[in-house]
């Protein structure tokens, strides 16, 4: 028995068959019953984990939609990333709509236009803003 439908998914090639071809069993010997049992295992576990991939994507959209509306209320500041090295550090700030840059040095984010935020510190994992007597750290997570 032979299966020749191949199914590509980003990362990996499946080899598919439908459940009649795994499941025919007249006339095949002892290794062809024993490897179209284990096709169709294949078969079901790969739909599975398929189905079980998505679920995770869907629950972490939401929740980073929760997130960003939660950022919005509250007018918060959102770190987005840190990168660089040693003195040289710069952070990716999300604020009422805008990706600001701040560099480690330089109390104005770029561009200056509308930020009040200042940047009072920079470390490798979190960010100090400061807005007249208001003070928001936020860091990193792993």
């Amino acid at each position: 028995m032979k299966c020749n439908k191949w199914s590509w998914w980003p990362g990996a090639v499946l080899l598919c068959c439908s459940a009649a071809e795994a499941t025919t069993t007249h006339g095949m010997d002892e290794f062809d019953q024993q490897a179209a049992t284990v096709r169709a295992l294949i078969h079901q576990e790969t739909a599975s984990l398929l189905q079980t991939l998505h679920q995770p994507r869907q629950a972490a959209s939401s929740a980073g939609m929760a997130a960003e509306a939660d950022h919005l209320a509250t007018d918060q500041p959102r770190l987005v990333a840190i990168y660089g090295v040693g003195q040289g550090l710069h952070a990716t700030v999300q604020w009422q709509g805008q990706r600001l840059q701040y560099i480690q040095g330089q109390t104005h984010a770029q561009p200056q236009l509308s930020s009040a935020w200042t940047l009072q510190s920079l470390s490798a994992r979190c960010i100090v803003l400061r807005h007249e007597e208001q003070r928001h750290q936020a860091c990193l997570t792993r």
